[in-house]
């Protein structure tokens, strides 16, 4: 299946971290329509930001170095946190 153990992460994109392309697309799209072309940029590093992210906090899991629920949650965690003051940033 998509995102399997022993699976090429990169191989599977969106479906890795269970983002559907279109939530992708629209992301792009909405960052390009308020900020621009430096809009995309920023969407684009918010998107391999959480990305990395994603596949050290599963990796920490799996080798139980964190717990697996921490490494599931903690990009949501660490994002969700963040949002606060890129929402301020915004206006």
């Amino acid at each position: 299946g998509v995102g399997g153990v022993g699976e090429d992460p990169v191989a599977a994109g969106g479906e890795r971290i269970g983002l559907h392309p279109l939530a992708v697309i629209f992301a792009l799209l909405a960052f390009g329509q308020l900020f621009g072309f430096a809009g995309i940029l920023v969407a684009m590093s918010l998107f391999f930001g959480f990305y990395i992210l994603q596949l050290t906090a599963q990796a920490l899991g799996k080798q139980e170095i964190i717990s697996a629920f921490l490494g599931g949650w903690l990009p949501v965690i660490v994002f969700g946190a963040a949002s606060p003051l890129f929402i301020h940033r915004m206006r």
